[in-house]
């Protein structure tokens, strides 16, 4: 592509052989060359003997490419003044893509055109605008104004890469763990391709498939803010089209769809309309139409024409569509597919990083909980974790966010987003559409109690229940079928758990079956069930249950939960599980529950061999916050804890027993196996303070003595033993003594055996 008048020459060099082979009406382009003084009268008579048309074009190349770049700018500004007349339109393109610089104004065409394409820009800004408002709006006035776009994996439909949105399944039974099944459904951005790269295409036919939330607004919205924010001095024009405004198209005129809403305060550019529509047919080649949401418009003839280049041929259409709907009879065309998936798991950090006033500790219980990441990588999900999150740091909110609640207010906002109503209107809605969610609801639970996330369910695209799908095909040999599944693991357990407050005469059996192996998976709603019978979440709930449906089922709810996961003689294969009715209890969000559970296991938390993520030591941070006159024990012995869960957890250290012994099996766990930059953060956690056992291992002694040595400040030196402080070994005491210039006060911590 040229980009100055130097370049003309080269441009016009390297498209010598389509030239040759494609100019039409030699005449007038030699004439016109005449008329430019590019030519002489000896060099048109010479020409004009020349009968065959290949040899007189590629005389015609030969003279103006010797005459130097002044000759083949004025050829290339012929040939763009003319191109109806003289090029075919496959080269129009090519002619388009040479940017003549300011020598080219008068070539520029009308000005009317270049008002238009200002009205664009502004009307693109005000889009974008509007976007920004709409987010801060959930971010309580702390959203960025800007557009920022947060890069989406976009992966093109051809033979070397398949698209995603229908997946492939093997039949057998994964047998991952948890966190890698999860994990499983971030897409990996292997291509690289960007919202830019489409545009700058030669691709005239862009259809963008994905599901509901999944970005596709996101990626045409970056192409009209790359559009907007650009500045050259090609002529070029984008129109965008969202679904409010194809649902309302009346008009089957082109002049009308295009210009209308535009110019309706311009007098003059009514008064222009004709030739700015005339302008834009002839030079099709700088539009560039973006239809976002087509879905249903088949008796839309004007949309047709213009999808199918019947109008405006060298125009770039952009169109995005749900899976459901790409291999209607409607996308019939020659056309680039390209299949939105989402973030990849770079994108979620960033998207989390830059959330408005953003906590690093908040960003690390999301990055380090795998439930919650994975369900990130759909752009809808990340943005309400992120408003919620942000809504309950801020000083208005005294009260922590439950992930129970986080997906309620999840799925209301897609039911709010699907059927378009305000948010007054929500309830009455989500209320109308009652039956159709308990019966995805049932089939939610159905699939989990077989441990597939396949579901026999007749959905269209309109209904609600498209909301929360995606198509699935599950292959075996020389068979395949196609299921449905939701867009995450964590929300089919969501709607399998609202099955159960439905229908509560099934808790009894599912509790019977989490103890068995073949069932035990089943056991993930139990913590989203709690958090539907809390207090806090039941308004949210009105308008599918009544409240006093949810209260009833509460009643008693708990104490069959701990009976079933707590035993009087746990054996080896059925071991109390405490953080995972820490995680019950911190979405049930109920003090009466929590001291129940502390006295049925006697004050003490075993955590033993535990890898506690932040979101699990939130979960035991609240049960530890309820005990009232009794401290907890705690036990932490071989545990790996993470920085942000042990400062959350020592928020609540007054209501700890012993946390000595629990802070000094939080330094041994971590001198055995954690970086030293963890060490290091970890003693500024501690205040200075660092917890060693007397009788230890000696290379846990040098990492010690490595961290307290390196400190910029005195450390205070805590050292735990049992009942007996000779255990002091000779040699521990030398150790010590090698410290002592960087430690400020020495101190016996009487515990029991570590």
């Amino acid at each position: 592509m040229a980009c100055s008048v130097q370049c003309a020459q080269d441009y016009v060099s390297d498209a010598r052989v389509d030239l040759i082979e494609q100019l039409k009406n030699l005449p007038l382009i030699i004439e016109k060359l005449y008329q430019k003084k590019v030519l002489n009268n000896t060099e048109v008579s010479d020409l004009e003997a020349i009968p065959e048309k290949c040899r007189k074009a590629r005389k015609v190349l030969d003279w103006i490419t010797n005459k130097g770049k002044d000759a083949c700018l004025e050829f290339l500004k012929i040939l763009d003044l003319e191109r109806k007349s003289v090029l075919p339109l496959k080269l129009h393109t090519w002619i388009s893509h040479f940017s003549f610089g300011e020598e080219s104004d008068d070539i520029q065409g009308p000005t009317s055109c270049h008002e238009i394409r200002t009205l664009l820009k502004t009307k693109a800004k005000e889009i974008l605008d509007q976007q920004c408002k709409r987010s801060n709006h959930f971010f309580g006035g702390n959203a960025k104004q800007k557009f920022t776009y947060i890069p989406l994996v976009l992966d093109r439909d051809t033979e070397k890469n398949k698209p995603h949105n229908k997946v492939i399944h093997k039949s057998k039974k994964s047998k991952k763990p948890r966190g890698k099944k999860l994990r499983s459904y971030i897409p990996k951005d292997t291509c690289r391709n960007t919202p830019e790269d489409l545009l700058n295409s030669q691709e005239k036919s862009i259809l963008l498939v994905g599901k509901p939330g999944i970005g596709k607004t996101t990626a045409v919205k970056q192409m009209l803010y790359f559009w907007a924010e650009r500045h050259d001095e090609n002529l070029d024009f984008m129109f965008y089209f969202d679904k409010n405004v194809l649902t309302n198209i009346a008009t089957s005129n082109l002049q009308s769809l295009l210009l209308d809403t535009l110019i309706m305060s311009n007098a003059d550019l009514r008064q222009k309309a004709e030739e700015i529509t005339q302008y834009l047919e002839d030079y099709s080649e700088k539009v560039t139409i973006i239809f976002d949401g087509i879905s249903g418009f088949h008796d839309n003839n004007i949309l047709l024409r213009i999808i199918h280049h019947e109008l405006l041929p060298e125009a770039k259409i952009v169109v995005t569509c749900r899976p459901e709907t790409e291999d209607d009879d409607f996308f019939d065309w020659p056309t680039c597919k390209v299949y939105v998936q989402g973030f990849s798991e770079e994108s979620i950090y960033t998207y989390l990083t830059q959330m408005p006033d953003q906590d690093p500790e908040l960003v690390n219980s999301v990055v380090d909980n795998p439930a919650l990441f994975s369900l990130c990588h759909v752009p809808m999900y990340a943005f309400m974790v992120a408003a919620c999150f942000s809504y309950y740091t801020s000083e208005g909110a005294h009260k922590q966010c439950t992930a129970t609640e986080l997906y309620i207010r999840i799925f209301r906002h897609c039911i709010q987003r699907h059927g378009n109503k305000k948010l007054r209107h929500l309830d009455a809605h989500i209320k109308d559409c009652k039956d159709k969610i308990l019966l995805l609801a049932e089939s939610a639970f159905s699939a989990t109690k077989l441990k597939t996330i396949n579901l026999e369910f007749d959905y269209s695209d309109s209904c609600i229940a498209g909301v929360f799908l995606r198509s699935v095909s599950v292959v075996s040999p020389a068979f395949a079928r196609t299921f449905c599944s939701f867009l995450h693991n964590t929300i089919q357990e969501f709607f399998s758990a609202l099955w159960l407050l439905e229908k509560p005469q099934k808790l009894h059996e599912v509790l019977q079956l989490c103890q068995t192996e073949e069932y035990k998976h089943m056991k993930y709603m139990i913590p989203f069930l709690c958090g539907l019978l809390s207090e806090t979440t039941i308004p949210l709930l009105k308008c599918l249950f009544p409240p006093d449906q949810p209260k009833g089922t509460c009643h008693g709810f708990f104490e069959k939960v701990l009976k079933t996961f707590l035993h009087d003689e746990p054996d080896e294969e059925y071991s109390v599980d405490a953080v995972f009715l820490c995680q019950c209890l911190n979405e049930l969000q109920s003090s009466e529950a929590c001291l129940w559970f502390l006295e049925r296991v006697d004050y003490s938390l075993d955590l033993s061999e535990e890898h506690l993520d932040p979101h699990q030591c939130c979960a035991v941070s609240y049960v530890i916050s309820q005990s009232r006159d009794k401290p907890v024990h705690l036990n932490l012995e071989n545990s790996v804890v993470s920085l942000s869960g042990l400062k959350t957890i020592l928020r609540h250290s007054q209501n700890l027993r012993d946390l000595s012994m629990t802070l000094c099996q939080v330094w041994t766990a971590a001198l055995k196996c954690e970086q030293q930059s963890y060490l290091i953060n970890l003693l500024l956690l501690c205040g200075k303070e660092i917890y060693l056992p007397i009788i230890t291992q000696k290379a846990l002694h040098q990492q010690a003595g490595e961290i307290i040595t390196q400190s910029a400040d005195p450390v205070i030196l805590h050292l735990c033993c049992g009942q007996n402080p000779q255990q002091l070994s000779d040699a521990f005491c030398r150790t010590i003594s090698t410290w002592l210039p960087s430690i400020s006060s020495v101190h016996y911590e009487n515990v029991y055996e570590v």
